[in-house]
């Protein structure tokens, strides 16, 4: 359960492409570097023995990671109850920077399709599919503000889509 992820990312312009990843004690993917491409996975059944966590998940700094997270498909990831349950299909944890979201689907999650938290500023998060998620956004502010978030263009089976410019996203149930 700790931070040890099947793949995790450890210098700059890191490019994981094409991989499957199932079965792990909490992330399947940790790539908080910059300039970084995370692309075609298949990650699933991740966060087994732990919460607060997700398939491709990032905690921040002060700086952009101008990082493309693109057409990924998370799945079928259910944190343990005594856990709490909470996993989450791509999760931008505090001060995460910088990071394009997009042509994605994320389907069968027990918590949000997409996580933010704290200042996670200039984010872009759009053309993604989040289906059977228990929301489809979520965002834990403790204090802090986000700016400049851009949601748009998402299609979802359960609402709300939250951050500062939200635009032209469906929920249909």
């Amino acid at each position: 359960g700790t931070h040890s992820s099947p793949i995790r990312c450890a210098s700059e312009g890191t490019k994981i492409i094409g991989n499957t990843i199932s079965y792990t004690g909490r992330d399947g993917i940790y790539a908080p570097r910059k300039d970084c491409e995370i692309a075609y996975n298949d990650v699933s059944r991740c966060m087994l023995i732990n919460n607060d966590g997700g398939l491709f998940y990032v905690v921040g700094n002060e700086e952009d990671k101008n990082t493309s997270v693109h057409h990924n498909w998370f799945h079928d990831t259910y944190g343990p109850q005594y856990a709490d349950g909470r996993a989450a299909g791509i999760y931008l944890d505090n001060r995460s920077k910088g990071y394009s979201v997009h042509h994605n689907v994320v389907w069968n999650i027990n918590w949000s399709a997409v996580q933010m938290n704290w200042d996670a500023n200039d984010n872009e998060i759009f053309n993604n599919t989040f289906w059977e998620v228990e929301q489809a956004m979520g965002i834990w502010l403790n204090g802090w503000i986000q700016e400049n978030n851009k949601v748009w263009n998402n299609y979802a089976s359960i609402g709300d889509w939250e951050g500062q410019d939200v635009q032209s996203n469906i929920i249909n149930s």
